[in-house]
């Protein structure tokens, strides 16, 4: 395709958006759209208001690395001085001409010069997600786990933190007495399910957050000669410093010495490593069972254990990256499109086939919210190339576009 109509057609319907084109122009832009009605069908959605916003939220939630930051900053702020004056009429209307201003331009930039590209048939139909956006049912997880005893009693947490500590006093009440005859400690297994996460403070003050299909194990109180949790799946530590009592993390393998500090842990079942990253402070690994030799984090490394020949390599991560999770972003660096999918669909409760098995390992960066609409993310991953996503029911099927 004419690289000049490219980057020529987005420029006319910007001018005819914010209302400043010349008689040449409006003719130019008149014969373009005669041609053929896909060009009708594709100058219908560019210039709707609906696309539009849609197009800047997507744009917004997704970090492009591209130099258009300053260019949207300068337009949000003159759309929230507008806003201040919306009571009245003429203002409602400015309010929305920056509105299409600022969509058209992230279109003239980027997003519909490339849909250009794709194909003029994207213009006169949906994509998929927007076929399935109305029917679909998922979405994204939130706060919920369940909290089992040793006896097996449970009682299921929500996002309501006095409830919580109301329905967890009301359980271990009644399991005191019982290990109070037993002379025994009450242990604790924390279990968030796909779709959910959870945060729980210890008995000594250390704070973990649990991200989806995760589990830990953990004693109401902690004894006097030290503190030791297991995990798997994924979960993040604050641990509360403590010099008399060393604080221990098991997992698969592996035991981690902590001394105060801040680091994630991935270590979920079907996979073949786990992956501890320390943010702050100081820890130490070693295999569990005391066979081995200890080896020492600073803060910015990341331990790699493999779980089958029980060996261990330090490298160099974005820490920030690695607990994009827990401040709410999914942060992709140079992962594969099946790394990817089994991340989301642990956090969104789906399922997912490839039906072209040679996606599997395209590779992808950039962040999308955690928070998101679902199509929205699915779009966002259709638009970065050449991949088409279908839904049925609670499946993802992938495929080339």
């Amino acid at each position: 395709m004419n690289s000049d109509i490219t980057q020529r057609i987005p420029a006319l319907i910007y001018k005819h958006i914010v209302g400043s084109m010349t008689p040449d122009e409006r003719a130019e832009l008149n014969s373009w759209i005669s041609q053929s009605p896909k060009n009708q069908a594709l100058f219908d959605r560019m210039t709707n208001l609906n696309h539009l916003q849609q197009e800047m939220s997507q744009r917004a939630a997704v970090d492009t690395r591209r130099p258009l930051s300053d260019m949207e900053a300068r337009i949000e702020r003159e759309m929230k001085r507008h806003h201040a004056a919306q009571q009245s009429h003429a203002a409602g209307r400015t309010l929305r001409r920056w509105a299409a201003v600022a969509a058209i331009a992230v279109l003239v930039a980027g997003v519909g010069i490339t849909s250009y590209r794709l194909g003029l048939s994207q213009a006169v139909r949906q994509t998929t997600t927007e076929l399935t956006a109305q029917e679909a049912t998922i979405t994204h997880g939130e706060t919920k786990a369940v909290l089992t005893l040793s006896n097996g009693k449970t009682v299921e947490l929500g996002s309501d933190t006095q409830k919580n500590k109301t329905m967890i006093h009301q359980l271990l009440a009644k399991e005191e007495a019982t290990q109070e005859q037993e002379k025994q400690v009450a242990l604790l297994n924390l279990k968030t399910p796909r779709g959910g996460e959870f945060k729980v403070t210890l008995e000594d003050g250390t704070e973990v957050w649990l991200n989806a299909m995760s589990q830990l194990q953990y004693p109401e109180t902690f004894d006097a000669a030290e503190r030791r949790v297991a995990v798997t799946g994924e979960a993040y530590f604050k641990v509360a410093k403590d010099a008399s009592r060393p604080f221990y993390v098991e997992s698969a393998g592996q035991l981690i010495r902590v001394y105060g500090t801040e680091f994630n842990i991935n270590s979920y079942e079907e996979d073949s490593n786990v992956y501890t990253t320390l943010v702050s402070g100081s820890i130490a690994l070693s295999p569990l069972g005391g066979n081995g030799s200890e080896i020492m984090l600073r803060p910015g490394h990341q331990a790699v254990f493999d779980k089958t020949d029980v060996s261990s390599s330090i490298r160099t991560v974005d820490t920030h990256v690695v607990t994009s999770w827990r401040n709410g972003k999914f942060v992709f660096e140079n992962q594969s499109l099946e790394q990817i999918m089994i991340t989301l669909s642990r956090w969104y409760d789906f399922n997912f086939e490839f039906q072209d098995m040679r996606l599997r390992n395209t590779i992808f960066m950039g962040s999308v919210p955690r928070y998101g609409e679902f199509s929205d993310i699915l779009s966002i991953l259709e638009k970065s190339g050449g991949i088409r996503f279908t839904q049925r029911g609670k499946t993802i099927l992938i495929n080339h576009k």
